[in-house]
């Protein structure tokens, strides 16, 4: 089981956008109904964090599949927390990152409700 365990996380860390360290993406303003936020940070527990305007979401290493510049999330059950409630919905997601424009494109699903779909978010 620690020989899986190593093994997706060696996978999940060698994507594109993995090797650079933290990866973070948004687009919108501080407090706005528009705000999004992607941080991508090479630790297993935090590996994608979500942050929507009043609402952030955490995704472990082991809850990613990754290739090349891609990142999924398939229909995993994910923690986070709007204006203070704990939530646990579940999440479906596809990250693209575009080294030439530094961009990542991104839709994400939460228990059923399109929160993007397909936005390009500039990275830092």
């Amino acid at each position: 089981m620690k020989l899986l365990s190593s093994l997706i996380v060696l996978l999940a860390t060698t994507s594109a956008f993995a090797h650079t360290g933290s990866k973070t993406c948004s687009r919108g303003e501080l407090g706005q109904d528009n705000r999004m936020e992607v941080v991508i940070k090479p630790v297993k527990d935090d590996f994608v964090v979500f942050n929507l305007h009043e609402s952030s979401f955490s995704v472990s290493v082991y809850d990613v599949v990754t290739g090349g510049d891609s990142l999924a999330i398939l229909n995993k059950v994910i923690r986070g927390s709007s204006e203070g409630t704990d939530l646990t919905p579940t999440a479906n997601a596809l990250l693209v990152y575009n080294e030439a424009t530094n961009t990542m494109n991104t839709t994400l699903i939460l228990d059923g409700s399109v929160l993007a779909n397909a936005v390009d978010l500039k990275c830092d």
